[in-house]
């Protein structure tokens, strides 16, 4: 039962997130963080999980998707970990294109390159249940959020060297008629 409403819990947020009115407007990334690791915080504290971030710039986007994607990308890095301590860092920067872009880089197992635009697909799952908990649902999620925010995310990771998940958004403009 408990897999089951699980995936079903993935496919409504899923749904949700190709359907819902989005809220564009200026975002912290810092909020967006601290909000997920709020949220995750039982999770992140019993895990020993350790966050590093430096300044983050702000985008624009919708907060509430922000913190569901930044959550679905520390939940990965729980999952996925590895024996040695997890340390999660998120960084972004301005580029040229007016965009922000952010990378959420973790330290355990890893993804062979051959199987990283598969991550990003619904259910496409690269373990067995038994090794690794999980609906495949995460990252689709993160996917359609992203590009309907106006961004684009992939990976780029080794085997045995964690995962780095790197995405876009519109950076936020500030205009001098507030």
């Amino acid at each position: 039962g408990n897999r089951l409403s699980a995936i079903l819990d993935g496919l409504s947020k899923l749904s949700n997130i190709a359907h819902r009115e989005l809220h564009l407007r200026k975002v912290e990334l810092r909020t967006v963080l601290l909000g997920a690791q709020l949220q995750m915080s039982n999770k992140v504290s019993n895990s020993g999980m350790r966050i590093l971030s430096d300044s983050l710039p702000s985008v624009h986007a919708d907060e509430e998707v922000m913190t569901e994607v930044v959550c679905q990308l520390l939940d990965n890095a729980l999952k996925f970990r590895s024996e040695s301590n997890l340390e999660v860092e998120v960084k972004a920067e301005r580029n040229t294109d007016g965009e922000v872009l952010v990378s959420v880089r973790d330290n355990g197992i890893g993804v062979e390159p051959a199987y990283h635009q598969k991550c990003f697909m619904l259910f496409k799952r690269l373990h067995s249940q038994s090794e690794y908990p999980g609906e495949g649902v995460g990252l689709a999620y993160c996917k359609k959020a992203i590009e309907r925010q106006g961004g684009k995310i992939w990976m780029e990771s080794n085997v045995a060297a964690g995962v780095t998940i790197w995405f876009t958004l519109p950076a936020w403009q500030e205009t001098g008629d507030h």
